[in-house]
């Protein structure tokens, strides 16, 4: 007999278990697949501004030949001399260092077309490495503004007497890019703005030099072809797509518009917002918009907010990029700090200062195999999953993926290792999706694999996205946050469930493993970490020897975090 009853509680043990299991991974499902479903933006496409020859579609900027014949002739006296002489600058590191420098200012002075051409070779970690980038990134912070004059010249061809259309007219410009500067203005019976201002000739002299770069490109891939395989030509149509949306303020107030639609009845405590564009105050070379009393996302002030508002910021972050990934299909293609602003104080009846993002010409939409590949990323990362991630990666490379030389095995076999070197790291170590993923970019590079642009930008998106959340709160699980939008996109598995709830946690190996195969990753040039919330191998090493001292009961627990 009780045997009998204790058969029957086993028996509704056993049911009850499984039953409550069933309800709580079948809500989980049925809770992500409805995960904001409300919130999707309306398709859009990104217009089309260049041509296959990289020729901006723009009957206004007409260049004549003999100016891109004289443009040939200046950069020649710039750039040739540097050529020359770098096998003899290479002979000493202080010699290189004048070298680099000297290039830096070769750069700036040949104008917007090389600034942002240099400001976007830093971000490509497919095809350079971490030194060169280094050096490259100087331009981002060098670039000198223009008048007030040309200001109120270009104000005035577009709107009328600045006097007449503004109560006030700050001189001293907030900020300069390679494209244009911004002011702060107050309109006649209207709110304080910012006004943006396009540098002088910048679209005429851009033109010039799209025709310069894509013949220099074709040249270069044609006589040397030991390099052929980073497809110069494609890049260089790329590079001038990626800059042409930059160059004329219409578009960016476009984009605005359609970011502002699509976070419509989105809670700012949630998602970040944007800057509405004040019309009828809007042309090619002249854009006002709502100005925003913030902070940029700089480190230090990042660093010197209180804990609790770090962490929200951090959930924005994440939550507006995946919005903009997985639902909207429309994503900013420029986030850096300086674009990410947090404003001073909260607005009215609110907890949190809202986070706008500002500098919105450049926008990316995926098509779907962009998409599905993207989601590929993602659900690598979530399943912890090798195989995945270099399907992944190999989808990005396209019609590159053809090239001689390339081998996919070698690359998985590297990303296996680089995914074995980081399974030490337990589920809850936040900085380990930066890690593996600078890795990849080092990945892609050692094994000649060029990605696609449009991959690029997502993943340096990706990139920035989790370098700000960890400057905000380096205990922020990523992958966690991800796991319910993924799934609300019908991608749901036993492990990412796991991995949600923190069951059985996969991530865990042996330190032999970590400490065998780090010497082996970091020789190959595969742990050249470069966020400043990530650890070097070295440091890597020494906290699991940590963690291995404090299982011995070597070190009190304070000190083995």
């Amino acid at each position: 007999m009780a045997r009998s009853r204790a058969l029957i509680w086993g028996r509704r043990l056993l049911m009850g278990s499984v039953g409550t299991a069933g309800l709580t991974y079948g809500g989980f499902t049925m809770w992500v697949r409805s995960y904001d479903q409300g919130l999707a933006g309306p398709p859009r496409e990104a217009r089309v501004l260049v041509d296959d020859q990289g020729n901006l579609l723009d009957s206004d900027l007409k260049v004549a030949r003999w100016r891109v014949w004289l443009r040939f002739v200046q950069l020649a006296f710039l750039y040739l001399p540097l050529a020359i002489s770098y096998p003899f600058m290479c002979i000493t590191p202080a010699l290189l260092h004048l070298w680099q420098q000297h290039l830096v200012n070769i750069l700036q002075a040949s104008g917007p077309t090389f600034i942002k051409l240099a400001q976007w070779l830093a971000t490509r970690r497919d095809l350079l490495g971490p030194e060169t980038r280094a050096v490259l990134s100087q331009l981002f912070n060098r670039v000198d503004p223009h008048s007030i004059e040309h200001t109120r010249q270009r104000i005035t061809e577009e709107f009328g007497n600045p006097d007449e259309v503004f109560e006030w007219l700050n001189p001293a410009p907030l900020g300069s890019g390679s494209i244009a500067q911004v002011h702060k203005a107050k309109l006649r019976e209207g709110p304080v703005v910012a006004v943006k201002v396009c540098h002088p000739h910048v679209r005429e002299r851009i033109a010039i030099d799209f025709h310069v770069l894509n013949s220099v490109a074709k040249f270069v891939d044609n006589w040397y072809p030991s390099i052929r395989w980073m497809l110069l030509p494609r890049m260089a149509i790329a590079w001038t797509t990626h800059l042409a949306q930059q160059i004329d303020l219409r578009i960016e107030a476009e984009n605005l518009d359609y970011f502002l639609q699509n976070f419509e009845g989105a809670d700012t405590d949630r998602f970040a917002t944007f800057p509405k564009p004040v019309r009828p105050y809007v042309s090619s070379t002249v854009l006002v918009e709502e100005f925003v009393d913030a902070h940029t996302a700089e480190d230090d002030y990042l660093h010197s907010l209180p804990m609790d508002l770090r962490t929200h910021l951090a959930e924005v972050g994440m939550d507006t990029y995946m919005k903009f990934l997985l639902r909207d299909n429309w994503l900013h293609g420029d986030l850096h700090p300086g674009n990410i602003m947090i404003e001073k104080d909260p607005p009215p009846g609110k907890k949190w200062p809202r986070v706008f993002l500002v500098d919105c010409g450049l926008c990316q939409n995926l098509s779907p195999e962009e998409k599905r590949v993207s989601e590929m990323v993602l659900t690598g990362f979530a399943k912890w999953n090798d195989s995945a991630l270099t399907e992944a990666l190999w989808a990005m490379g396209k019609d590159g993926t053809q090239r001689e030389g390339l081998d996919k095995e070698k690359m998985h076999a590297t990303i296996s290792d680089v995914f074995a070197y980081y399974q030490p790291c337990k589920g809850d170590d936040a900085a380990i999706v930066g890690r593996l993923l600078e890795s990849m970019f080092d990945v892609a590079r050692i094994h000649k694999l060029q990605f696609e642009p449009g991959y690029t930008s997502l993943l340096f998106g990706v990139l920035v996205q989790e370098n700000f959340v960890m400057t905000l709160d380096d205990k922020f699980n990523i992958i966690k946050r991800v796991i319910p939008w993924l799934a609300g996109q019908g991608i749901v598995s036993q492990g990412m469930f796991k991995n949600f709830m923190n069951i059985f946690p996969s991530f865990m190996k042996s330190e032999d493993l970590k400490s065998e195969l780090g010497p082996k990753l970091e020789q190959q040039g595969l742990l050249s970490v470069e966020g400043g919330n990530h650890q070097t191998f070295e440091e890597e090493r020494n906290k699991g020897d940590m963690r291995e001292q404090y299982k011995r009961g070597i070190l009190e627990t304070t000190d083995a975090k």
